[in-house]
């Protein structure tokens, strides 16, 4: 209706209504990415019924290949790739991120849930092991090289570099805000400060890069410490078999690590898939020696982390408590909260609060910014034309009344 009422308003006319095989095509590379086959052709034409329409568009929702599609577009925010840098040592499946965002869109997960799962799967009630899957998003964020034989202020500068990756992802995918750019001084053009950057920087500072499994924890460690005595039997047995001439007493010592290997392989849940993930322990990183460095960890220890001059890690400033942006803390009203009234991050690294915030108290941005990501796609412009900057220096809206009433559609389902 107010897209008719528009059209009325500008004297602009259809370019008359589609036959069914357009409109069938249409439908299928819209919502599935693909093209109809030749007997859905048959039954589109031929279904006369008044809603055979809305059966189509059930029936292509209800497809597999719809989760694959649109899932397609969320892994490209998310930085995703099937394989890591090679410094990072893990024995963890990437492709178990990409499969849970395929099917956490083919099961309709309520999106405030598919927010939440991919910061902080593992700390939500109920949550199951398989749900740490969800953790890629932040579990395959890129790693740079850090070399220890530097000086622990490049190792620093290396570290707040990764920060701000994570920082800009968050924003602009989530917020549509390009927060990373209050990290050397206050935005300049968006009300977003160096002590918001430092905020959230903190949450990250508490993290750490960590394969999750599967499986219930307990028998995750039986089958992980079955998985190492193998990998060390594998490379024991290994040399023995380089080894020559074949005498009978090593022949005897290969079968006795051939025995093991196999009775170690029988542990329950020895093949079990590993993910990437995140888990609470916050990086110090510390000097060891004359321009060396060396890397701590310290579980369950979060840390806030100090306003970095300038983006200099050795010139500090305050230290920041972990919190959210001041400026999108909303009540269920959208009423925006006194700034005065900012509370901390107190649950452990405080990830988990972040993903809340996001889909409550800055809910009216996040809605919109994901509305507009659909709307994009399926029409090959936003109505926002810049769907990662919704700031000063971003598009306008070309239909704001549009965004608002899909926007306020999306957050009453």
């Amino acid at each position: 209706a107010w897209v008719s009422r528009e059209w009325t308003r500008h004297n602009v006319s259809t370019a008359g209504q589609a036959n069914r095989r357009a409109l069938l095509r249409r439908v299928g590379f819209d919502i599935t990415g693909l093209a109809p086959s030749y007997d859905e052709f048959n039954e589109f034409e031929t279904d006369t019924l008044p809603d055979a329409y809305d059966r189509l568009i059930d029936q292509q929702l209800a497809s597999v290949h719809h989760g694959e599609r649109w899932g397609r577009y969320w892994l490209d925010l998310a930085r995703y790739c099937d394989t890591p840098e090679s410094w990072r040592e893990s024995n963890a499946k990437a492709w178990l991120y990409r499969d849970w965002v395929v099917n956490a869109l083919n099961r309709d997960l309520p999106f405030d849930s598919f927010v939440r799962q991919q910061f902080a799967a593992d700390l939500e009630p109920n949550a199951t092991p398989r749900d740490n899957a969800a953790l890629g998003f932040l579990g395959l964020s890129p790693s740079y090289w850090k070399e220890l034989k530097l000086d622990q202020l490049v190792i620093k500068q290396v570290v707040a570099e990764e920060w701000e990756e994570r920082i800009e992802a968050i924003g602009a995918t989530f917020l549509g805000l390009t927060v990373a750019c209050a990290r050397c001084h206050d935005h300049k053009y968006d009300p977003v400060s160096m002590h918001d950057y430092y905020g959230l920087a903190g949450v990250l500072a508490s993290l750490r890069f960590d394969d999750r499994p599967t499986v219930p924890e307990a028998e995750a460690k039986i089958a992980r410490e079955a998985n190492d005595k193998a990998k060390k039997l594998q490379e024991e047995l290994d040399k023995l078999l380089a080894q020559k001439p074949l005498t009978e007493e090593l022949q005897k010592q290969i079968d006795e690590k051939q025995a093991a290997l196999a009775l170690l392989r029988q542990t329950p849940f020895f093949d079990s898939p590993w993910v990437y993930g995140v888990s609470e322990a916050s990086l110090h990183v510390l000097p060891d020696g004359p321009n060396r460095t060396k890397l701590e960890y310290r579980e369950r220890e979060p840390q806030d982390v100090a306003v970095q001059i300038r983006g200099n890690p050795g010139n500090l400033g305050p230290v920041i408590p972990r919190r959210f942006l001041s400026m999108l803390r909303f009540q269920a009203d959208d009423r925006a909260v006194d700034s005065a009234s900012l509370s901390t991050f107190r649950e452990g690294s405080g990830r988990l609060e972040l993903a809340n915030a996001l889909v409550t108290q800055a809910a009216p941005l996040t809605a919109r910014v994901i509305v507009n990501r659909i709307w994009r796609q399926h029409f090959g412009r936003g109505l926002v034309a810049t769907p990662s900057n919704f700031g000063l220096q971003g598009q306008p809206p070309s239909h704001p009344e549009l965004l608002d009433e899909l926007t306020r559609r999306f957050r009453s389902e």
